[in-house]
């Protein structure tokens, strides 16, 4: 029987890998659909648009998603302590992010 902490696993472990690769004050910007999906799971519901972005650093993982697409099923309702997710569809939050990163 699956569990958000099981089914959550290989999301985490890719994103470890990745948070390794990185040094300190570097960040990825994920955007496209194929790559999200590998990285977290999560499964935009168009393929024209732009429902969800992955600021990585090497100390926080946020998951900005559109606010009516889907989320994994490990990710709904519980918390998960390595990624944040933002349900939003402004990027205010994101550009404030970034910048917060460059000062």
């Amino acid at each position: 029987m699956s569990t958000a902490a099981t089914d959550s696993l290989p999301y985490q472990s890719r994103l470890a890998r990745l948070q390794k690769k990185l040094t300190t004050g570097q960040a990825v910007l994920i955007s496209q659909p194929n790559n999200l999906t590998y990285l977290t799971g999560f499964q935009p519901v168009t393929t024209n648009e732009r429902e969800g972005l992955l600021l990585y650093t090497t100390k926080t993982a946020t998951l900005y998603a559109a606010a009516f697409s889907p989320l994994p099923n490990y990710l709904e309702g519980t918390p998960q302590p390595w990624l944040t997710v933002e349900r939003t569809t402004s990027l205010t939050k994101l550009a404030v992010q970034i910048k917060q990163l460059a000062c």
